[in-house]
């Protein structure tokens, strides 16, 4: 792995000669998306230039945030890197208190986490001493818009997250189930597909459904992606895959469990103004009204055929444009198409 220049003074020549500060995420793609959009307004009043080049602290777990940076402009993503066991206890801080920012630390100009501030029900607007980006970019590469497109043809989808990591044993195999059977009945015409990693494949499994359902470790990150951009709706536990629909306006019902998050400030204090976004508690969780609230925020069936014909045209314009930035879609390195992009914006 990359190491990051042991320097002292990072951050003051950082700030006299205007290069890229050194920055490290927390590796969760809702850890990173919180920081993000307070970053570059953070980065604008500290440092000569609003960009950064990111290094993910590696805790051993799934390794999707590295594809997420790649996609937002301002960012390169350099490396994973193991931190020492002697600044561990600092890292620790940042995630269980409401400390955000570390600075000049292993090596890093900044170390970033908001996982204490909004677990604590903060608002995100105070968080960081810097405004939020609610529209920062996440570019789509021309993969990722084309396997959407084939994808649509096939019909539109709703997706769902439900994990046996986190409390998917605790609500039960048949709720799940019986809530899927609501979905397909107030959303006709959608396939229900379960995003998710390979090791959520196991609780998937159980839910009996058709060998397309279960997505989990079936994607690479352009389709991964393209399935969160291009949902009609998502219903699932809170992580990632809920905080990132949720920021591509997609329809949103957040289930959440009350004993492993008490506080109810953190249900809504991360979300953009007018997100199309409902929380629901585990404890009070039935099929209908997830489904219900679901298709309250869709605005019923017949706004939704609608708006799917609004996404084609759209996608398939976004689509003519992509190729024609980036050539043929077929990179061939699949798993890293925006590498060339992120060069072009350094």
């Amino acid at each position: 792995m990359i190491a990051p220049p042991r320097n002292p003074n990072l951050l003051a020549k950082h700030t006299r000669d205007g290069a890229r500060p050194r920055i490290l995420l927390p590796p969760g793609l809702g850890d990173c998306h919180w920081v993000i959009l307070k970053l570059r307004d953070f980065l604008s009043k500290h440092c000569a230039i609003a960009e950064a080049d990111v290094w993910l602290w590696d805790m051993g777990g799934p390794r999707r945030s590295a594809e997420f940076i790649q996609r937002v402009p301002f960012l390169r993503f350099v490396d994973y890197m193991v931190i020492p066991r002697i600044y561990g206890a600092q890292l620790r801080e940042l995630c269980r208190t409401d400390r955000t920012v570390i600075s000049n630390y292993c090596g890093f100009d900044f170390a970033f986490a908001l996982n204490g501030w909004m677990e604590l029900g903060k608002p995100i607007d105070n968080a960081m001493g810097s405004e939020p980006e609610w529209d920062y970019p996440i570019l789509e590469a021309a993969q990722e818009t084309a396997f959407a497109l084939e994808h649509r043809a096939k019909g539109p989808w709703i997706l769902t997250y439900f994990s046996a990591l986190l409390w998917a044993n605790e609500l039960g195999v048949q709720s799940v189930r019986n809530l899927l059977t609501r979905l397909e009945a107030s959303f006709p015409g959608h396939r229900i597909l379960q995003v998710g990693l390979p090791w959520d494949s196991e609780f998937a499994d159980k839910l009996g459904r058709p060998r397309e359902f279960n997505m989990c470790g079936q994607t690479d990150p352009d389709e991964y992606f393209a399935l969160l951009r291009g949902c009609d709706g998502m219903v699932g536990f809170a992580n990632g895959n809920t905080i990132l629909t949720t920021y591509f306006g997609r329809p949103t019902v957040m289930v959440w469990n009350r004993k492993r998050y008490p506080n109810s400030g953190f249900r809504s204090n991360w979300v953009q103004p007018g997100a199309k976004y409902s929380s629901l508690e585990m404890e009070d969780f039935s099929p209908g009204r997830a489904a219900d609230d679901l298709l309250r925020l869709t605005g019923g069936f017949t706004e939704n055929a609608d708006w799917n014909a609004a996404i084609n045209i759209k996608a398939a314009a976004s689509c003519a444009e992509a190729l024609n930035a980036c050539g043929d879609p077929v990179s061939p390195d699949r798993k890293s198409p925006l590498g060339s992009l992120n060069q072009e914006s350094a």
